[in-house]
């Protein structure tokens, strides 16, 4: 069996923005060497209950007991991920939603889109939320992120813009005078809603 002496990831082969990659072998020599990029950290799982995160930089990763005269072995599941910043995540509203104009009693169909921008603060937990779902090799892009955040960015908003015009009595003639209080508005809500995730 062929064991792996350094380990490191490049990123993927098509330059498409990537978030959690995980290292197709398991089985390393003691004294492996692991090298981690600017703008990325790698977790490292002995076990459940014993992982490391490492910074950028070249690192040497040995076992806990060393034989004389032998290499040791040892099992991990390493996972790199990016921890860069990502500030064009796109959102919005799939299908219209229902609201009556507070001034005109119309019932309007709305629908509302932005961007975000994400950066992963807690690596560890973070993959520790998804190992589950990452399979040897595998690389998982911001896609999944937006999947996950979909469905509460669309209920949050839209609890937001129609309680935002029926405080202010104003009707859809009207709400463009308004957009930059209103996005103030969803922007504070979705930072709360973002602050309160593990990771």
């Amino acid at each position: 069996m062929a064991y792996i002496t350094t380990i490191r990831y490049d990123g993927t082969l098509n330059g498409e923005p990537w978030l959690i990659y995980k290292y197709p072998d398991e089985q390393f020599l003691s004294g492996t060497r692991l090298v981690v990029k600017q703008g990325q950290e790698a977790i490292i799982f002995k076990s459940r209950k014993n992982s490391e995160v490492y910074q950028s930089g070249t690192h040497v990763l040995y076992t806990n007991h060393t034989l004389d005269g032998i290499d040791e072995t040892f099992s991990a599941e390493i996972y790199y991920v990016n921890i860069t910043s990502k500030l064009d995540m796109n959102w919005g509203t799939q299908t219209p939603f229902q609201l009556e104009d507070p001034k005109y009693g119309l019932i309007l169909s709305i629908r509302s889109y932005g961007k975000y921008g994400l950066r992963i603060q807690n690596s560890k937990m973070f993959v520790s939320e998804l190992t589950g779902t990452v399979y040897q090799g595998a690389t998982i892009d911001y896609m999944m992120i937006a999947s996950y955040f979909s469905a509460f960015l669309t209920t949050r908003i839209k609890t937001v813009i129609s309680k935002f015009m029926i405080q202010k009595q104003i009707s859809f003639l009207e709400v463009t005078a308004f957009l930059d209080e209103l996005s103030d508005q969803c922007q504070a809500v979705i930072s709360d809603e973002f602050e309160n995730c593990s990771f």
